[in-house]
This record gives C-alpha cells, structure tokens and sequence, in this order.
C-alpha cells in the first residue's frame, strides 16, 4: 500500500499564491507595509515545504512503514515578509542582505533535497498506526532539527553582518553562500554514470 502526507515546515503557514519559488529578489516581490517602524527597512521570511508518499508492509503480525519518496523546496513568503515605503540610503545594498536570507533557506533545502527515502530507514511495529507515526516522528525530527538550525544561521548572518550595515562581512557571506548553493546544485545533478 501506498499513502501520502504533506508537511509543510514554516513558520507561519502561507497560501500557495504567496510564495514564490527560489529566485534573486526583487523590491517588488516585498510587500510594502507602511506601519512598521524602528531600524529594520525590511524583513525577509522563507520557507522549506517538504512532502512525501510512504507505503507499508505487513508481515505476520508485524507492519513496515517506510519512505517511497520525498520532495524539498524552498520559497519566498511574500506574505511574511516585508518592507518599508521608504528603504533608507542604500536600498541595492540592503537588497542584497535580504537576498542572503532567503540565499541561506535555500542552501539550507538543496542540503536537504539529498536526502533520500532509504536515508529514513524503516519503522516496524504491530499496528499501522504505530508504524506511521514512528515513521512520520522520525522525518519530522530531522526536518525540525534542520530548520531550528537554519534559524540559528540566520540570526549569527544578521549579527555578523550588523543587518548588512558591515560591507566586508556582507562580502564573505555573500560569495560563501554562493559558493554552498553552486555546491548544492551540483550535488542534485545526476552524474553521467547515473550516480
């Protein structure tokens, strides 16, 4: 048997017209919200969903509960996310600090896009139910451990760079990213023996 579950790993759930897949920003992608106020021009907000279809076995008295396949990908949320009417003295370079947000979701998906359904393994018990939800329990751990990690990177990002106000720091974030989601993207390409 074969059944299907969606998860959606956000923060704050999001309609489908909302989000925008993976992509450089723009200004016109920030929904403008004139009642904000302090420091902040803009905030950018991205999420991970991920789904999969899983299927089980019985053998006995015994059920086997495992993954049949899995699919990652990462957004804007443009309706989490936000700008000022007014973006300050360098609306290029502030730009380009909420560009290394989402640039860190996204790296932080491709990290999980490898995974495959066998990394998983298997989750056996006596009832179907049981099986399912050690199973489910056990992706949710994972996906749940990774965007707690990602929220950890994006405060350290917005600190290290003091919100994209220190230029050098910007750089070395800038051209790290860069470099981890090239990295991540060749990873996902199959190799021309098929590996």
């Amino acid at each position: 048997a074969v059944l299907s579950a969606l998860i959606v790993a956000a923060a704050v759930p999001a309609a489908a017209e909302d989000l925008i897949p993976y992509r450089r920003l723009a200004w016109d992608d920030f929904r403008v919200d004139p009642t904000r106020t302090g420091e902040m021009s803009a905030a950018t907000e991205g999420q991970i969903r991920y789904s999969f279809n899983w299927e089980w076995t019985q053998r006995d008295s015994t059920v086997t509960a495992r993954l049949s396949s899995l699919q990652v990908d990462s957004y804007f949320d443009r309706e989490a996310s936000w700008r000022k009417p007014t973006l300050g003295d360098d609306p290029d370079l502030l730009l380009i600090h909420e560009q290394g947000h989402l640039d860190i979701t996204h790296a932080a998906a491709l990290a999980l896009k490898r995974l495959r359904p066998a990394d998983f393994g298997a989750e056996s018990a006596e009832t179907l139910d049981a099986a399912r939800d050690r199973l489910l329990g056990r992706v949710r751990k994972v996906f749940d451990d990774a965007l707690a990690a990602n929220r950890q990177r994006q405060r350290r990002y917005d600190e290290e760079t003091r919100h994209g106000r220190d230029r050098a720091a910007q750089t070395r974030w800038n051209d790290a990213l860069r470099r981890e989601i090239a990295d991540g993207m060749k990873r996902l390409r199959p190799t021309p023996n098929g590996g």
